[in-house]
């Protein structure tokens, strides 16, 4: 239950240096795709968080220190998990996008 005195929700995407972005597993791919790269959002599989894809290109549930590369070049980094899901991630962009913004 929340009221008015409840902390302000922790931002589930926080923007970082370099172009990349500290993620709660639990944000959801659409939201993901509006603030960071919309192909991020494009997934053949039932998946709405970034933790889902996550899961989803790795196959199983990975472990801290993971990176995984989606299609559109950007390496989800697992920063923290527990044995049944994963629970912060960081975005890293695609070279290309990195050297743009630099």
């Amino acid at each position: 239950i929340e009221d008015e005195h409840d902390d302000a929700p922790t931002a589930l995407l926080i923007p970082i240096d370099g172009g990349g972005w500290e993620a709660d597993a639990r944000a959801e791919l659409e939201d993901v795709g509006e603030t960071i790269d919309p192909r991020l959002a494009v997934v053949d599989e039932d998946v709405e968080t970034i933790g889902g894809l996550a899961f989803v290109l790795a196959g199983h549930v990975p472990k801290p220190g993971d990176c995984l590369i989606h299609d559109s070049g950007w390496k989800l980094e697992i920063v923290d998990a527990d044995s049944r899901r994963v629970t912060r991630l960081r975005l890293h962009p695609p070279e290309k996008m990195a050297e743009i913004e630099e």
